[in-house]
């Protein structure tokens, strides 16, 4: 799988978010299908890896004293 650019894997993340979102709204009006659906799809979106370019470096941890 190639690298892809930062805004994909924002994409993915806001559409997981909507689609969980939707699955919420969709099981308060008693649509307990589609609501399993959104979420399971929301769940899969949000969950499946994807490769980008950026890289997130996090400060090393100070000595325990």
């Amino acid at each position: 799988m190639s690298e892809q650019p930062a805004w994909v894997a924002l994409l993915g993340c806001t559409l997981a978010i909507c689609c969980i979102v939707q699955a919420v709204v969709d099981f308060r009006r008693k649509r307990y299908v589609w609501s399993a659906f959104g979420f399971l799809f929301g769940m899969t979106l949000m969950l499946t890896p994807v490769e980008s370019r950026v890289t997130i470096t996090l400060p090393a941890s100070a000595p325990a004293d």
